[in-house]
């Protein structure tokens, strides 16, 4: 029992003696701490425990009381609800001793209460009687405060958001957290997204997770989870990294947006290199002295501002093992940092060539970053990557074809062509012999012609070592439209081969059969119909494609009769025309006019145009299908007239015509009378008077 203020007064002066408490008569109390592990600071977890330790004071000892308590929302001031639900405990005790402690354990899901302070009110119960309570919401020692913990990553490779996939590389997600509770163990665990698909990302069928605990020395901290896999596979990909932490198993809090770019590394596209190998430009070389072989190395999919080296070797193709000269390998690099993800680099290989006639050198080149292969273009029959060392005054040939001085030929009947060798490294006043084949690009093999081979030679003496001899095939190229026709040469002397050139894919040992054709639309005045008359002009717009530009052309045209199949004829003549014209393009068209007589038709009929197109009188294609509609016109003759019939007329006419009519009609009367008394007369009997009358 608390006792009013006491003043206690003697000789006019007062002594004032404060509030005193009489724990005697009955002063009951409670005081709570509320704590989870002991800390006045917790993370929102999904399993809390707050521990409230209750100090009570003047209870009878013996009698039975009960703790009820309930778990305040101290920014509200209202119960807190977790799912619905209030948050309470009860305990029903017997002190011992009159003043003590118990404790009330609240065991509830916090992980929504991030940044929430929570505060214990406790009352304390004799039966059903409330004896005293603790509910004060600012009170410190009932409250516990929630911690609002955070992460964030940041996951690189070698410092960047972008890397190549090279093999086995190590990605560093950076975890950055704030809100912990300092000299506590907390857990990180990663997982690498793929975010095309929202999946967790798989290499060989398995996931790629890394985790790290850690003792958190304040609220605020880093930690780098490091990722090591293999990224060949990954080209192309963007990967992003999941972080969650943890607290004695239970999750803290977690950072997991798929479209995060601090949390993202993308893969380039898998490097690539290709390389053209020349010396001073060219593909050939002269094995003398000092030599240097530029490799010009074309790239792709690499990352601006890294650096990379490229290495080189020479291999000799006719072993496919790697050059020596004078015991040593040769071999070159260079070191670059590209600006775009394309571009090229140049490795310069020199070195004594002077034993290399007649050897064909390939460059291999490999492309590293930080020490791992990125990408080789290693092919030993890379014409790009080839170089050929001639042999020093070794005969050599080389051949361009043509026909009238042209790649490009129509179908004759009969063409030459003429295959020009140009020779080297002859010895003057020799004779030597130049024989040639056709030969069918489309397939490799030797052309045929009506079943042969289509070959040439010619015999020659050079007065220079280096000159030309043309060589000529003549043959029917009727046949071959739309073919590839390539020259191949072989030089002998004395019966003993000493050079050829036989490059199915050489474009100047080729020529090329063009394949004309012909497509016709015929109208008569614009229109598909039209009806008989005296003159009728036919038009047939032919349209070409594969002729020669700058060659004299003749189209021929005839009139077909659809119905039989055989040439309209006009007064027992076909009817025909013709028409020369020299195409610009080897696409065009052209018009031919067909004028004749058409009154004679008394049917209808269909007409086609056949026509034909022909180079120097030759026939080079032509179009030719009684069931084309384009070709085709329709006749169709007049019909006949109805003759109106004469009615009388009034004024003069009818005067003369009405008179005419009554004496027709009289005559009829006349008529009909006297036939009818011809077969009376002749039906009745006669007397024999009668018949001598008529003897």
């Amino acid at each position: 029992m608390t006792v009013p203020n006491i003043f206690i007064s003697r000789d006019n002066t007062v002594i004032e003696l404060g509030t005193i408490d009489d724990k005697y008569e009955g002063k009951v109390e409670i005081g709570t701490t509320a704590t989870v592990d002991g800390e006045k600071i917790a993370e929102p977890l999904s399993e809390v425990t707050i521990l409230d330790t209750v100090r009570y004071s003047s209870l009878t000892v013996g009698k039975t009381y009960k703790l009820s308590g309930v778990l305040m929302d101290k920014a509200t001031g209202e119960p807190l609800t977790v799912d619905g639900k209030q948050v309470t405990a009860e305990k029903e005790f017997t002190p011992k001793v009159e003043s003590g402690t118990e404790e009330l354990s609240y065991t509830f899901n916090a992980s929504a209460l991030a940044g929430k302070a929570v505060v214990v009110f406790e009352d304390l119960y004799e039966g059903d009687t409330k004896v005293t309570s603790h509910a004060d919401i600012e009170d410190e020692g009932q409250t516990v405060t929630f911690t609002e913990p955070k992460i964030g990553t940041t996951a690189t490779v070698g410092g960047e958001h972008i890397a190549e996939p090279v093999g086995e590389i190590t990605l560093i997600d950076t975890v950055k957290y704030s809100g912990l509770v300092p000299g506590r163990e907390y857990i990180v665990k990663s997982v690498l997204m793929d975010k095309a698909t929202g999946e967790k990302l798989l290499v060989d069928g398995k996931e790629i997770t890394a985790e790290a605990d850690f003792r958190a020395s304040e609220a605020e901290g880093a930690i780098d989870i490091p990722f090591t896999f293999d990224t060949s596979v990954l080209a192309g990909k963007t990967v992003v990294a999941f972080e969650t932490l943890y607290r004695d198993k239970l999750e803290v809090c977690a950072h997991a947006d798929i479209d995060d770019k601090d949390q993202t590394v993308t893969f380039s596209e898998k490097p690539e290199i290709k390389t053209t190998a020349t010396v001073n430009g060219e593909k050939k070389a002269d094995p003398k002295g000092e030599v240097t072989i530029k490799d010009t190395v074309s790239y792709t999919g690499l990352t601006s501002g890294k650096t990379y080296q490229v290495k080189g070797v020479l291999m000799d193709k006719g072993t496919g093992e790697k050059l020596l000269v004078d015991g040593k390998e040769i071999t070159a690099e260079v070191e670059f940092t590209p600006e775009n993800t394309t571009g090229t680099v140049e490795i310069p290989f020199s070195f004594n060539a002077s034993v290399l006639a007649g050897k064909s050198i390939v460059v291999f080149e490999t492309l590293y970053h930080e020490g791992k292969e990125v990408a080789v273009h290693a092919d030993i029959s890379d014409k790009d990557q080839t170089v050929e060392f001639e042999e020093p005054d070794k005969p050599s040939i080389k051949t361009k074809a043509t026909v009238d001085g042209e790649k490009e030929v129509d179908p004759l009947e009969k063409i030459t062509l003429i295959d020009t060798v140009t020779y080297s490294n002859l010895i003057p006043g020799k004779t030597y012999t130049v024989k040639g084949v056709l030969m069918d690009k489309s397939n490799g093999k030797k052309l045929l012609v009506d079943g042969k081979e289509v070959t040439a030679e010619t015999e020659f003496t050079p007065d220079k070592d280096d000159g030309t001899v043309d060589i000529s095939f003549t043959f029917d190229a009727s046949g071959l439209a739309g073919k590839s026709v390539v020259a191949f040469e072989t030089l002998y002397h004395e019966d003993v081969e000493i050079a050829v050139h036989a490059d199915i894919n050489d474009d100047d040992q080729t020529v090329v059969i063009r394949q004309p054709k012909l497509k016709t639309t015929a109208t008569i005045g614009g229109k598909k119909e039209a009806t008989v008359a005296k003159e009728l002009v036919l038009e047939d717009k032919v349209t070409y494609t594969g002729l020669t530009p700058g060659k004299e052309y003749t189209v021929k045209g005839v009139l077909m009769d659809k119905s039989t199949g055989k040439r309209f004829l006009v007064d027992g003549k076909e009817v025909t025309v013709e028409a020369a014209f020299t195409p610009e393009k080897p696409e065009g068209e052209v018009t031919v006019t067909f004028k004749f007589d058409g009154s004679k038709v008394t049917a209808k009929t269909d007409l086609v145009v056949f026509e034909t197109l022909y180079r120097d009188g030759k026939e080079i294609t032509s179009h030719t299908d009684i069931n084309d509609e384009g070709q085709t016109v329709t006749l169709t003759p007049e019909k006949p007239k109805t003759p109106t019939p004469n009615v009388p007329k009034t004024g003069d006419d009818r005067n003369i015509t009405l008179p005419l009519i009554l004496l027709g009609a009289s005559l009829a009367g006349l008529a009909m009378l006297f036939l009818f008394w011809f077969r009376r007369k002749k039906s009745s009997p006669q007397t024999s008077s009668e018949k001598e009358g008529r003897e």
